[in-house]
C-alpha cells in the first residue's frame, strides 16, 4: 500500500533538536472509510509547539529551568535539590481535579535551600497548588527542632505565581518551613484556606498579593496556626468565606488517632507583623486567637480543656501586631482574644459599629483569665467606594 510520509523538524527550547515523523494513510484508503471514521490530524505547528513544551521540562527541576511562552501541562512537579531557580515563563499547570498537587517543594528530610519558583500558574489540583516542606508524618520525624529546621526547605522565594481552584489549601507551607517569601501571587477558589502556615514554621512573608473567594464554606484567607515572626504585608484580602487572617495555636487535633501522625504544638502565633494590607467584603478581617472560644470537641484535641470543659481548649496567638491597614465593607474589622497585641494606626469603614471587639472569651470564663496588655490607638475612619 503506497503510503506518504511527511518528514518535519521540531526545535527544542535549550536548543537541542528533534526530528519526528508522521505516517499518513493514503488519500484512497481514507475515500474507503466512513466520514465518522475519521480523525483530525494535529498541524505541524501544533504539534512542534507540544513537543517543544514537553522537551524543556524536565522530570526532575534542577539548576536552572526556564519553560517556553505558552505552554500548558498537565504535570505534578518535584522540587528536592537546593539552588534550583523555575521560571515557568507564563505556563499553565492544570490537574484537571484528579491530580493532588502542582508543585512540591520536599527536602525529604535533607537540606534544601535557596529555591525560586516564578511567573507559574496552577491551577485544578485536588489538594495543593503549591506544597512547601518536609514529606511524611510529623511523628515519624525527629523531635530535635534544630534538626527539623536545619532538614526542612528554607529560603524559599515565590514570584508571580497564580494558584486557582484547588480542593483543599491554594499554598500550604508545612511545619519547620522557615524564611518563605510569597510576592506578587494571587490565590482563588481554594475549597480551604488560601495560605496555610503550619505548626513550628516561621518567617513567612506574603507581600504584595491577592487571596481571594477562598476557604469554600468555612474557612479563612490566611491560616497563621502555631506559626511566629512571619509578616503579613500589602495584600488584598477580598470575599474570603468566613474572614482574611486568622491567627492560632492548634489544640493538637485527632491526638487519639496514631495514624494521623499528629504531634503536640509548641509554638504559638506570637510575634506576627500584619501591616499595610486592604480587607473588602469579609465577615471578620483579622481575628487574633481565633479558637479561643470555639468548640473544639470535633477536633479530638490532645491538649488539656479548659476548665474541665472538653470542649474548649486554650489559644495562645499573644504580641502581635495590626497596623496601617483598611478594612472596607468588614463586618467585624479586628476580633482579639489574645494578650498584648498592638492594633495602631488602622483605617475603618465609618459604618462600622465597632473597629476592633474584645469580646468575654471562654478562657475568662472557665478560667477567669481575662485578655491583658492589648492595645488599641490612632484608628481612623474613612469613607469606603
Amino acid at each position: 500500500m503506497l503510503r506518504s510520509t511527511i518528514a518535519f523538524v521540531l526545535a527544542a527550547s535549550f536548543g537541542t533538536m528533534c526530528a519526528q515523523t508522521a505516517t499518513l494513510p493514503s488519500t484512497s484508503l481514507l475515500a474507503e472509510r466512513p466520514a465518522t471514521a475519521a480523525r483530525a490530524v494535529t498541524p505541524p505547528a501544533e504539534l512542534a509547539k507540544i513537543d517543544r513544551c514537553e522537551a524543556s521540562l524536565p522530570k526532575a527541576i534542577t539548576g536552572k529551568v526556564i519553560l517556553p511562552a505558552g505552554c500548558v501541562y498537565s504535570r505534578e512537579l518535584l522540587i528536592t535539590q537546593s539552588h534550583t531557580l523555575l521560571d515557568c515563563n507564563g505556563a499553565v499547570f492544570d490537574g484537571h481535579g484528579t491530580l493532588n498537587v502542582g508543585l512540591n517543594i520536599d527536602s525529604g528530610g535533607k537540606p534544601l535551600e535557596d529555591v525560586a519558583v516564578k511567573n507559574c500558574t496552577f491551577q485544578n489540583y485536588a489538594r495543593r497548588g503549591v506544597l512547601i516542606g518536609w514529606s511524611g508524618k510529623d511523628a515519624s520525624k525527629p523531635r530535635d527542632h534544630a534538626f527539623l529546621y536545619s532538614h526542612t526547605p528554607h529560603d524559599i522565594h515565590i514570584d508571580h505565581v497564580t494558584i486557582s481552584h484547588t480542593g483543599r489549601v491554594g499554598l500550604y507551607v508545612d511545619d519547620y518551613v522557615q524564611r518563605v517569601l510569597i510576592e506578587h501571587a494571587v490565590v482563588r477558589g481554594s475549597g480551604e484556606p488560601g495560605i496555610y502556615f503550619e505548626h513550628s514554621s516561621r518567617e513567612i512573608t506574603p507581600r504584595d498579593s491577592v487571596l481571594s473567594g477562598n476557604g469554600g464554606d468555612n474557612r479563612e484567607g490566611l491560616s497563621i496556626d502555631s506559626s511566629a515572626h512571619d509578616v503579613v504585608e500589602g495584600n488584598t484580602f477580598k470575599n474570603n468565606a468566613i474572614g482574611g487572617v486568622f491567627l492560632y495555636k492548634n489544640c493538637w487535633e485527632y491526638a487519639d488517632k496514631p495514624s494521623r501522625g499528629e504531634v503536640k504544638r509548641w509554638q504559638h502565633s506570637d510575634f506576627n507583623i500584619i501591616r499595610n494590607n486592604i480587607f473588602r467584603d469579609e465577615p471578620i478581617g483579622i481575628w487574633i486567637a481565633s479558637r479561643q472560644s470555639e468548640d473544639l470537641t470535633h477536633m479530638h484535641c490532645g491538649d488539656s480543656p479548659m476548665g474541665g470543659d472538653p470542649r474548649y481548649y486554650r489559644d495562645y496567638a499573644d504580641n502581635n501586631t495590626v497596623e496601617g491597614s483598611t478594612f472596607c465593607n468588614v463586618k467585624i474589622p479586628v476580633r482579639l482574644e489574645g494578650d498584648r497585641n498592638v492594633i495602631r494606626g488602622n483605617r475603618f469603614d465609618r459604618t462600622n459599629k465597632t473597629q476592633v471587639e474584645m469580646p468575654v472569651t471562654k478562657r475568662e470564663q472557665l478560667l477567669h483569665l481575662p485578655a491583658i496588655g492589648n492595645v488599641v490607638s490612632g484608628s481612623k475612619e474613612i469613607t469606603c467606594h
